[in-house]
């Protein structure tokens, strides 16, 4: 599947190229995109990056007197189809996750009740996020390093992903994943 996307600047006549239908290999790193593709227009709201930076986005909020609807679709929000959802809760105080990287699947992660800190390293260093909005999301590509800490006691945090569990495609070991990507 080929998606092209014009942007009025430096980006004008590149293309999207998805692997196996579903995980993009290349992101421009503007907003500005006009697509010829009529699905490619609902990725507009999304920034687009390379797939070794992280991004972190506000989500579509509908808001009336009934309360709020947030709404986060696959290929429209972030890049891929989703093949798997877990959320993480009940994690004990002061108790960490992740440690790990995947060598092909995306993760889109959303806190939906309390707070998490989330740490992302790749070859370029580490960044940190907090996640405390029911509204916000973070793409985290493959070859990167997660680590999950800080969650707050009523902390949920949503896990949607693009592959099923393939505990082979997993780097647990730090030394490894930093061989791998330098």
């Amino acid at each position: 599947m080929f998606w092209r996307c014009d942007t009025e600047r430096q980006n004008k006549g590149k293309e999207w190229t998805f692997r196996d239908s579903k995980i993009p290999v290349l992101f421009f790193p503007t907003q500005q995109i006009n697509c010829t593709f009529a699905k490619c227009r609902n990725l507009m709201r999304t920034k687009f990056i390379h797939p070794r930076t992280f991004l972190m986005d506000k989500l579509i909020t509908h808001t009336d007197a009934r309360g709020c609807l947030t709404i986060v679709e696959a290929l429209k929000d972030f890049p891929f189809t989703i093949d798997r959802a877990y959320w993480l809760h009940s994690v004990p105080e002061g108790a960490e996750r992740g440690y790990h990287a995947s060598r092909s699947c995306y993760e889109y992660l959303v806190s939906i009740c309390g707070s998490v800190e989330i740490v992302l390293e790749d070859a370029k260093g580490r960044q940190t996020y907090v996640l405390s909005k029911k509204d916000e999301g973070l793409l985290v590509p493959p070859y990167i390093w997660i680590e999950l800490k800080k969650f707050s006691p009523d902390a949920v945090l949503l896990v949607l992903a693009s592959d099923g569990y393939q505990p082979e495609s997993y780097i647990n070991d730090y030394d490894e994943f930093r061989k791998e990507i330098l």
